[in-house]
This record gives C-alpha cells, sequence and structure tokens, in this order.
C-alpha cells in the first residue's frame, strides 16, 4: 500500500470511500510533506527509513499526487543530489513545519509543532528504552496519527504507547515497478549465492551473519557464496563492521 492523500483521509475520517470521494478537490493542488530527521541529510542506499520515504514520494508524485522530502537546516546540502528525481524543500527552522499547507508526515521522530493539518507520524523505529527517549516517544504520539510499517510494529507500539491496536494504521513498504522489470541471470555456477541486503548495523543482525560462517557446516561447505552489502558504511557502526 502507498501513503496517498485519500488513504490519509481516510485513516483521520474512517470511510475510505467517502475520503476518496471528498479528496479529490481537496488535494488537487495540496501537497503531502515528509518531514526528514532536523539537521540530518537524506542518504541513499543507506536504510529502510530512508529507502521506504524516498519510494514513497517517488510512487505518489508518479500517481499524480504532490509529494516532497522536507529537510530542516541544512540548506541545499540535503542529500537531494543523490534523488534527482525527488522534490525536496529545505526550512532553516523546525518551526517553520507549521507554515506548511497539505498533509504533514513526520519520519522517525515525534517532533511538537502545531500544523494546520492533522499531522501523520511513520513509527519506523522500534519504542526506545531510555526514560528521556520514551517521554519524547509518548508526548509526541498523543495528537497524531500514527502509521507503523508492519503489524509486528503497530502491536509493540500499541503497548508502549497503552493505545488500542487499531489506533495504529499499517503501511508496509513497497517493491519499486523496476525490480519486477529485471532480468535475473540464471545461476551457472552451482552455488548457493547469499545476500546479506540490510545495513550494517547490530540491530540488523549483521554479526549473527558472521557468527554463522565459523560453523564448521557451513565453513566447509564450498558450494555457498556470501555477499554483503555496504548500506550503512557511511555511519560509524558500519565503517567499524565494513
Amino acid at each position: 500500500m502507498v501513503l496517498g492523500a485519500p488513504w490519509i483521509a481516510a485513516a483521520v475520517h474512517g470511510s475510505r470511500a467517502v475520503a476518496e470521494a471528498d479528496a479529490i478537490e481537496t488535494w488537487a493542488v495540496a501537497v503531502i510533506s515528509f518531514i526528514w530527521s532536523p539537521g540530518t541529510s537524506l542518504p541513499a542506499g543507506t536504510g529502510g527509513s530512508e529507502n521506504y520515504t524516498v519510494g514513497q514520494v517517488r510512487e505518489l508524485n508518479r500517481r499524480g499526487v504532490r509529494s516532497q522530502v522536507v529537510t530542516v537546516g541544512l540548506g541545499n546540502a540535503d542529500g537531494r543530489d543523490e534523488f534527482t528525481d525527488i522534490p525536496f524543500l529545505s526550512l532553516a527552522m523546525l518551526d517553520e513545519v507549521g507554515a506548511l499547507d497539505g498533509t504533514v508526515v513526520f519520519v522517525n521522530e515525534p517532533h511538537l509543532v502545531s500544523t494546520r493539518n492533522p499531522t501523520y507520524l511513520i513509527l519506523h523505529n522500534p519504542p526506545p528504552i531510555r526514560d528521556h527517549h520514551k517521554s519524547f516517544a509518548v508526548e509526541g504520539t498523543k495528537d497524531r496519527a500514527l502509521i507503523a510499517t508492519s503489524r509486528y510494529a503497530a502491536a509493540l507500539w500499541s503497548t508502549y504507547l497503552d493505545v488500542d491496536v487499531s489506533t495504529i494504521n499499517v503501511v508496509y513498504p513497497f517493491a519499486e515497478p523496476n525490480f519486477a522489470a529485471q532480468v535475473r541471470p540464471p545461476n551457472e555456477s552451482r552455488k548457493t549465492r547469499i545476500l546479506y541486503a540490510g545495513r550494517l548495523s547490530p540491530e540488523k543482525g549483521i554479526y549473527t551473519l558472521l557468527s554463522t560462517l565459523h560453523i564448521d557446516i557451513i565453513e566447509q561447505d564450498l558450494e555457498l557464496s556470501f555477499t554483503a552489502t555496504t548500506a550503512g558504511a557511511d555511519k560509524v557502526q558500519g565503517k567499524i563492521i565494513e
């Protein structure tokens, strides 16, 4: 499912059919703004929330729903050079988000900013465990329409926030069309090729993969071929792991 304007309206008002009918004129000139983490650029090929955000914006615009990535405090050095087909808007201060028309979708952090229309928050990350982070998360989610990227994540956050799981919408990531069109060459080597396509970060299981390589039946199997992507190698942990 792609996060679209009619879908957002349906999530707020409870009726998709009515929302889609009412949304045609309302969203004709409005724009959906995905607010990226303030002070942080949007790098290509480094993680799930980055790819999810760019994928949603790209697909929404392809469908005729105006969408953009909004960065804060970086000017044009916000990652836009790596996404030439994605509209970017740079703001000097976080408070300027409140002046945006259309729908505001916060990515990752629930910043306390008053907006003109109901605001959404995508819960990409697991619930924080440190007290000062928890108070920020709880306070920042009170008046937001919440979106999780899986049913599991929705259940996790509903328990953490002590809210009914039905109040958290679920929007799954999707594969862009070019993946379906990609020709996959036949494997004539007779080897089993294993690709680690996650980010180079401890919580993504990279150390589980590395420890697996030391198991005797894996180490001695010459028919296995392992490859790891370098997504996340720009971060401190990723550089160490690489």
